[in-house]
């Protein structure tokens, strides 16, 4: 508790008060007047007497007292701590889900943006124009002014659509060579049909030349009657390797007479500067095999234009 001053009452001036009186009982002298009141009273407020002594000094508690209030302070703040609650170790699990939910979302959304896009098509799916086929040979039905003609001579011909296959660059040992560039013997012409042998970039060739689109211009080739027994009853593919001796387009026809096998339907076929095969499969159900060579006929004049085409080889590929 904080530490008590005594104040000593204020003096009281005894000698004031004395003449006060003395001049309030006194007789006047001489003359009559009011009385001099003369009050000398000292200001109550003023500390000039107040003097502190040895007691008034302000002193410590003492020490007893001192420790009484810390102990008095301990007991009142006597307590049972409470155990510190332990960390809890935060819940990384449903984090970790969410983080892996969020990473396939992206991916799914990913791999349906690539599907939906395109964007693993190939260029040749992913272009939806018409393609522009190739240049290469194709056979037709030849049906000019001498049909009525034809008819009456394919009678007993074999007249199955012609079948375009795809041309191979190299020919595999199963294919029987017929004709070559050095073999111009096998070759007849018509009385307005002319050959000759020429060597181009691609190599040696005989350049074949009709001047008629009719029978006359017709260039015969000779096929050998051991290949054509190999053909007796079965469906064969025939090669012939052809190129054009302008950059336009020569229209030709071949056809063939296979002895006692038959003959083969007249076809026709767009030869361009290009050099390709021109293949064309034919079926002979005749199972008598002919023993006389036989011919492949071709004539290169159907516009009238009197265009020429090389040819390099002739193949037959029996039973496919």
């Amino acid at each position: 508790m904080p530490p008590v001053v005594e104040m000593p009452p204020p003096p009281v001036h005894r000698g004031d008060m004395a003449d006060i009186d003395s001049l309030i009982d006194g007789p006047a002298a001489g003359e009559t007047r009011a009385p001099e009141v003369v009050m000398r009273r000292g200001d109550d407020s003023s500390l000039d007497n107040v003097h502190a002594s040895n007691a008034d000094h302000l002193a410590a508690a003492p020490v007893g007292e001192e420790r009484l209030q810390r102990g008095q302070r301990a007991t009142d703040m006597d307590f049972r701590p409470e155990r510190a609650a332990g960390r809890r170790k935060p819940r990384k699990f449903f984090s970790r889900l969410l983080v892996w939910c969020v990473l396939l979302a992206f991916i799914g959304i990913g791999a349906w943006w690539a599907h939906t896009s395109g964007l693993l098509l190939t260029a040749a799916e992913r272009d939806t124009s018409v393609a522009n086929p190739p240049a290469r040979t194709q056979p037709e039905d030849f049906t000019g002014n001498g049909a009525k003609s034809d008819g009456a001579a394919n009678t007993g011909s074999h007249t199955d659509e012609p079948v375009t296959i795809d041309p191979q660059n190299s020919f595999s040992a199963d294919w029987i060579p017929v004709f070559k560039p050095e073999e111009a013997d096998k070759i007849q012409n018509g009385a307005r049909a002319r050959t000759e042998k020429i060597t181009e970039n691609d190599g040696p060739a005989v350049r074949l030349i009709s001047e008629s689109g009719a029978a006359d211009g017709n260039i015969s080739i000779s096929v050998p009657a051991s290949v054509l027994q190999q053909l007796a009853g079965k469906s064969s593919t025939i090669a012939l390797t052809l190129q054009s001796t302008t950059d336009e387009p020569t229209q030709v026809t071949v056809e063939c007479n296979f002895q006692s096998l038959g003959n083969c339907a007249r076809h026709r076929f767009s030869v361009t500067r290009e050099k390709s095969d021109a293949l064309l499969q034919v079926k002979f159900d005749r199972s008598l095999a002919p023993n006389s060579p036989g011919t492949l006929t071709i004539n290169s004049d159907l516009d009238g234009k009197a265009r020429g085409i090389n040819l390099f080889a002739i193949r037959i590929l029996p039973g496919q």
